[in-house]
């Protein structure tokens, strides 16, 4: 396995804790790559880590471990068990930790996963959960055919998503603990944040609209 974290712009000691950390388990992650974003954004963070990895199979998790790392093993269990070629994380299906989530998030999230439901199988709960797991080729193929929704996307988390319609993935939607932050601010402007998914996400239906 290769574990690779890419530090975005951080303004304390995360890089420095990064080298030392990486140090100290060299033995046991022989192929751990540390990177630094040149870009802004968390998408852009995430294309280049993807760019730099070598696997077939991707695993996405946030650096704030609001989501507990050891949940990757129940995303991944569907690969394994040829249930699923695509796997997401929902928060809403375990109890959330106080304060895990402010109101509008909460509110913004919930209407998001509405309008995406109709391109799943299943009930869709939850469409931001930054927690996937995906194959590499049908990443690659869909980012080669829709390079507008990708470079739009600002978070990242629709354009993955959206891997998933346009391959006929079996998608499985997996539940995952959610944990307040224990340090730190997230540095997403809520309603800016939001009016940018808006974009995504009627970039992705017309494309699919287009496609059937």
């Amino acid at each position: 396995m290769e574990l690779i974290f890419v530090e975005g712009n951080s303004t304390d000691a995360t890089w420095k804790e990064l080298r030392k950390c990486a140090r100290r388990h060299e033995k046991s992650w022989p192929k751990l790559k540390l990177l630094q974003q040149e870009g802004k954004g968390k998408a852009d963070a995430v294309w280049k880590g993807i760019a730099a990895s070598s696997g077939q199979v991707i695993f996405i998790l946030d650096a704030d471990l609001t989501v507990p790392p050891e949940s990757l093993e129940e995303l991944y269990k569907p690969f394994c068990d040829g249930s699923a070629t695509f796997t997401y994380g929902s928060r809403y299906l375990h109890p959330m930790e106080k304060g895990a989530m402010r109101f509008w998030n909460n509110a913004a999230n919930r209407a998001f996963a509405v309008i995406w439901r109709p391109f799943f199988a299943e009930k869709m709960t939850d469409a931001l959960c930054g927690t996937k797991v995906f194959l590499r080729k049908d990443y690659n193929a869909v980012r080669a055919l829709y390079p507008h929704i990708f470079a739009a996307d600002y978070y990242g988390d629709f354009a993955l998503l959206f891997i998933a319609p346009v391959m006929r993935c079996t998608a499985k939607e997996i539940a995952v603990h959610y944990r307040a932050r224990k340090y730190g601010t997230s540095n997403i402007p809520r309603w800016q944040g939001g009016m940018r998914l808006l974009r995504v996400y009627v970039l992705c239906l017309w494309a699919l609209v287009r496609m059937r």
